[in-house]
């Protein structure tokens, strides 16, 4: 029988120790699941209906998902949310300040696919008085 050159060894070594690191990964995910949520982002921006301006402070939820899935739109109505992996997404755009972004504007909702989600949702929100 041929012996192992120290070469060879460290080669045997490293192939075990790779196999070993996914053995542990794979049983780690059996028991605990995804060790890191695989996440997506939902993009857009949240505009006025009758004059197309951005609406700063509308509150972004995810419906059916705790309320760390929530955000609210920056000065330029703009919104990003990380959520987790799923087939559609129910959110919902909710004024909370009323008339201190430019007026009190009716809540509203869009489902979307997983699909969508990749492309940045273009939102008008209508003034309650309209």
């Amino acid at each position: 029988m041929k012996k192992i050159s120290d070469k060879g060894r460290r080669i045997l070594r490293m192939i075990y120790q790779g196999l070993g690191a996914a053995a542990v990964s794979l049983v780690f995910q059996a028991c605990y699941g995804t060790p890191m949520d695989m996440e997506i982002t939902i993009r857009g921006e949240v505009r006025s209906e009758k004059e197309n301006k951005p609406i700063p402070e509308i509150q972004v939820s995810v419906e059916n998902l705790s309320s760390r899935y929530s955000t609210s739109t920056d000065i330029d109505g703009a919104f990003y949310i990380g959520v987790p992996e799923r087939d559609s997404y129910e959110l919902t755009f909710k004024d909370n300040d009323g008339p201190a972004n430019g007026g009190d504007f009716v809540t509203g909702t869009k489902t979307i696919s997983y699909n969508e989600a990749s492309v940045p949702l273009k939102i008008t929100l209508k003034l309650d008085a309209e």
